[in-house]
């Protein structure tokens, strides 16, 4: 019971994940956190990560070298996963009428 609870949460939080994130520009994001680290993570709506960079005070001041990786990350692991919901394997059962 529990169990499914979680794999419908992680679920949920997959697909809000990688539905917006997918579309947004790596060029920008990679930018934004290069110069403003957490306007990077608002520009990709990481508020989680945003939050974490502030009261962390920008990663203890490594945030200018992490976040703008991290950002290109984020949009490359949402673009991947993207492709591969939109992906359909092969019908690979056997079929007598085939042969």
């Amino acid at each position: 019971m529990v169990d499914e609870k979680l794999k419908e949460r992680f679920h949920e939080d997959t697909e809000s994940y990688s539905s917006d994130k997918g579309q947004k520009e790596p060029m920008i994001a990679v930018l934004l956190g290069l110069f403003f680290p957490p306007i990077g993570y608002a520009y990709l709506e990481a508020w989680k990560f945003l939050a974490l960079n502030l009261i962390t005070l920008n990663y203890l001041m490594l945030g200018n070298f992490l976040v703008p990786i991290h950002c290109y990350l984020i949009i490359h692991d949402a673009r991947t996963e993207e492709e591969q919901q939109d992906y359909e394997p092969a019908d690979t059962s056997f079929d007598e009428e085939r042969f």
